[in-house]
């Protein structure tokens, strides 16, 4: 009589303790074991016959292999996915950083992406657009604060003046109080 040894095949399943990260965060992936048995796991971020791992977020998809304890059943493998959030920066400025006190139309913020894929806007009046009317009436300054796409890399906040001059007050003075049409005479214009 001969005795035949039937290995049960391995079922493994991967999953990542966080679904969305910031770029180079750090992760942590972990794979189960629902049946059989495993000898040794290969990761494809790094060896490490261990079922758990951790290591910076750079991929949006992981793998996991595993061997069956005699290695008798083919290989296991098992991924998982995640999304990568990535840092951002922005520019802000005003159309017009000086304006005349007396100008109704103000001018426009703008933010400049920089490229970046942004997920919110927020300006210091609490609108979320990335233009922003102004019309102070004073020098003022604004900010505006910048999430990433997932809002999971730090937040980024940046500002901006605009300047309000007065208006020019300008008065002329002339040095003689009559002139014939067809005469010649010199006439003196000051300015105060």
């Amino acid at each position: 009589e001969q005795k035949v040894f039937v290995e049960e095949l391995p079922s493994i399943s991967l999953s990542a303790n966080r679904d969305t990260v910031c770029l180079n965060d750090t992760i942590q992936l972990s794979a189960s074991v629902s049946q059989g048995q495993i000898r040794s796991y290969s990761w494809s971020v790094g060896e490490s016959d261990e079922p758990t791992i951790s290591t910076l977020a750079k991929d949006s998809m992981y793998v996991v292999s595993a061997q069956s304890r005699y290695g008798l059943c083919p290989t296991q493998y098992d991924t998982v996915s995640i999304k990568i959030d990535r840092p951002i920066d922005i520019l802000v400025y005003a159309e017009q950083e000086r304006i005349c006190k007396t100008q109704e139309e103000g001018t426009i913020l703008r933010v400049d992406r920089l490229g970046n894929e942004i997920g919110r806007f927020t300006w210091s009046d609490q609108s979320t657009a990335d233009t922003l009317h102004v019309t102070p009436s004073q020098t003022t300054s604004y900010s505006v604060e910048a999430t990433s796409l997932y809002d999971k890399c730090p937040r980024v906040e940046k500002s901006t003046s605009v300047e309000v001059r007065e208006p020019l007050s300008v008065q002329l003075f002339v040095d003689i109080d009559d002139i014939c049409q067809n005469g010649e005479d010199s006439v003196t214009l000051s300015a105060k």
